[in-house]
């Protein structure tokens, strides 16, 4: 059977996904239109070295050999404090040079899964998606102008949108596949997945936020760089989180939540990104309210 983490990881995603992108504005119909997501091979070992895929994986592997150029929430800060066209242009070239080289290491990933996993409609659906976005990225020339980065900008929040459904397609895909695929290898998959899904999705909100911003089409809060919040304040993250934690289960389950009492250092602010620790405090504190029912309602 499929480990029951890696539903929950993959549940988990898919909630924190709706919540995330709630607030951005989505792009219309006609221009997701415009972007093919036309399927390539299937993935087997075999195909590596044959026919059409053979062209298709060796420029895979020069994108896949390259090391991911990793950014801590300090450098995104600081690069972000002070914009300029030339500064814009340069996250924008980042932005456009890494995503290829994270999609490559995945679908790389994709490839040494099983092959009967591969067959999996829902493994095979994903991993065309992922092909598609990979090979659009990596066609995108350097960007030199504002007017190009706010078209760059303009595909990269469509294939956002288009990649939400990811995990909860890829965790379908690997519980139907349990019987050929070992619980270990099957986290092991899941994870990998989840946490460059998480720095890819960081990387592209950051720039196209500090691109609205710097075009003036976005007001920027005065604690905010970006996405990245610099007063995040311990007291109100709790709260908040409390709150719709305790109204899934009065709502959803007619169940009154346990009392949550927030006490130590209520002032405390720190640098963070909200959706991720918002997402992260609303699963703890579910959790422990899901447990404390358990352990104290009456049998």
């Amino acid at each position: 059977m499929f480990h029951p983490r890696g539903w929950d990881l993959a549940r988990r995603s898919c909630t924190s996904d709706v919540l995330c992108t709630a607030s951005r504005q989505r792009c219309s119909s006609r221009k997701a239109q415009d972007i093919s997501c036309a399927p390539h091979p299937r993935m087997t070992k075999r195909s590596l070295s044959s026919g059409p895929n053979f062209y298709h994986n060796r420029i895979l592997e020069q994108y896949a050999a390259r090391e991911t150029r990793r950014v801590t929430l300090r450098q995104l800060t600081v690069f972000g404090r002070t914009l300029s066209e030339e500064k814009l242009l340069k996250s924008a070239n980042y932005v456009r040079a890494e995503l290829p080289v994270r999609l490559a290491h995945r679908i790389a990933d994709f490839q040494h899964l099983p092959f009967v996993v591969g067959t999996n409609p829902h493994i095979e659906f994903i991993y065309h998606l992922y092909w598609a976005a990979f090979e659009m990225f990596r066609a995108i020339k350097p960007i030199e102008t504002l007017e190009q980065n706010r078209e760059f900008c303009e595909t990269v929040e469509i294939m956002l949108d288009r990649h939400l459904v990811a995990i909860p397609r890829l965790a379908m895909g690997i519980a139907e596949s349990s019987e050929h695929l070992q619980p270990r290898e099957a986290d092991r998959f899941m994870n990998e997945m989840l946490r460059s899904r998480i720095g890819r999705r960081v990387l592209a909100e950051q720039h196209i936020k500090l691109s609205a911003v710097f075009d003036g089409h976005e007001h920027q809060e005065e604690s905010f760089i970006g996405i990245v919040n610099t007063k995040c304040r311990a007291e109100d993250v709790v709260r908040k989180c409390a709150a719709l934690a305790g109204k899934i289960f009065e709502d959803g389950l007619g169940i009154q939540p346990p009392e949550v009492v927030v006490d130590g250092f209520l002032d405390a602010t720190f640098t963070y990104i909200p959706d991720q620790i918002e997402y992260i405090v609303f699963e703890l504190l579910k959790n422990s309210m899901w447990a404390t029912i358990e352990k104290h309602a009456p049998h």
